[in-house]
């Protein structure tokens, strides 16, 4: 795998914020009773059963791209260019991480990030930011096939959603915030978990 690159999709896999509700539930469960419904905390608990990408990446590394030219090695090109595994910073972490190491723009629309009712409620008990919350269980992916991506992942029971779009380096780094205004995106710093 090789860079993101301008009118590549970005893609995340499953849902976001999904260590960070866990750690949540498990470590500071005080902190939520009586604000969240009890078996959102227990719902939670579960949530490392999904702390993994390894089942993503096993689909995707060998997903082939439509474009019939092979690399330099003679292998068939991936349809995936960047994958990224969404840890602290979580998802407009992970965007930015994998804009600046490719050396291209990326916007991020709010809008369309998946989360569970779940995570949404404990985000909201704990006053955190759900889009700068570690979210590994998470991985993000830069495609110029996102219907191949999508297609593959949901095939194996694995929900994929686009939530951005990779634009040329002067564009920079961009957020479309719940609200749909624009507005550019800081570079990752502490994640929204070490706030409880």
């Amino acid at each position: 795998l090789g860079h993101a690159m301008p009118g590549d999709k970005l893609i995340i896999t499953k849902t976001a914020a999904i260590e960070g509700s866990f750690i949540a539930a498990n470590e500071h469960a005080d902190k939520l009773e009586g604000k969240v419904p009890a078996a959102y905390i227990e719902e939670a608990r579960t949530y490392s059963e999904l702390i993994s990408v390894v089942k993503e990446g096993t689909i995707l590394g060998p997903l082939a791209s439509s474009d019939s030219n092979a690399t330099f090695e003679g292998f068939p090109r991936s349809c995936v260019n960047l994958m990224h595994d969404v840890t602290e910073g979580g998802v407009e972490g992970a965007a930015f991480e994998m804009a600046d190491f490719s050396k291209v723009g990326v916007t991020l629309d709010q809008r369309l990030v998946p989360f569970t009712d779940c995570s949404k409620a404990i985000c909201d008990a704990l006053g955190l930011d759900p889009f700068r919350l570690i979210s590994s269980g998470a991985l993000m992916i830069a495609s110029s096939e996102p219907d191949k991506v999508i297609a593959a992942l949901e095939a194996q029971g694995i929900r994929a959603t686009v939530i951005g779009e990779f634009t040329e380096l002067s564009e920079g780094a961009r957020t479309i915030g719940i609200d749909g205004a624009i507005r550019p995106m800081p570079a990752p710093s502490a994640d929204e978990i070490y706030k409880i």
